[in-house]
């Protein structure tokens, strides 16, 4: 705050998108874009960042350790904020076991591309991601897109983050994790944005579930 009122800035309204926090024991990672309308010596501006925090847990209470933010992010264009919405629906349908929601987002002819699978069309899609949420009841998953990039002239757009995939192996206690990369292709098609190929690549495991592998 004493930064803007320095530089003659005002805030007018802000928000607070995309959060998502980590657990790893005692310490948390939260990430999340905040998006600022304000007026620089009256003249009204937009300004986007994303920061990252570190919280530690201490004698019951979240406390802050530490604190990154990259500031002037790209504002995105139209195509790229529905994309980022659509995006969002995979990890409220994932984490809510909803196949339904989940499988909504893809065309019909979609590729899933996993470690340890490959399914072809919605339908095998739709029942891979069924039997993964009766086997494993308690899983869930969360991406984090780093970049979207979209071809307006041909329809298609590219997707790209980080992923971390959690659950508890049947008979264990603790849980099994893995992290890596995700890339999705979605295409525009009757009046909206589809997934037409998905890829998940793990590049890092914990738990008993990677001596399995």
């Amino acid at each position: 705050m004493e930064e803007y009122k320095k530089n003659h800035k005002s805030i007018d309204s802000f928000s607070l998108n995309e959060m998502a926090i980590t657990l790893y024991g005692n310490t948390a990672v939260a990430t999340f874009i905040c998006t600022v309308h304000g007026k620089d010596r009256s003249v009204p501006f937009i300004s986007k960042s994303r920061f990252f925090d570190v919280l530690v847990k201490r004698n019951g209470a979240w406390k802050g350790l530490a604190s990154h933010v990259i500031r002037n992010l790209p504002m995105e264009t139209p195509a790229q904020q529905v994309i980022r919405n659509r995006s969002a629906i995979w990890n409220t349908a994932f984490n809510n076991h909803d196949t339904n929601a989940v499988t909504s987002l893809f065309d019909t002819s979609a590729v899933l591309i996993t470690g340890g699978a490959r399914q072809i069309g919605i339908e095998n899609c739709r029942l891979l991601f069924k039997s993964l949420f009766m086997r494993r009841p308690d899983i869930t998953s969360y991406n984090w897109p780093g970049s979207i990039e979209v071809n307006e002239k041909w329809h298609v757009a590219y997707e790209t983050g980080n992923w971390i995939e959690s659950w508890t192996e049947k008979g264990d206690n603790d849980l099994s994790e893995i992290k890596g990369k995700y890339c999705l292709m979605w295409r525009y098609l009757n009046g909206n944005w589809y997934i037409i190929s998905a890829i998940f690549t793990p590049l890092q495991c914990s738990g008993s579930y990677c001596n399995k592998r």
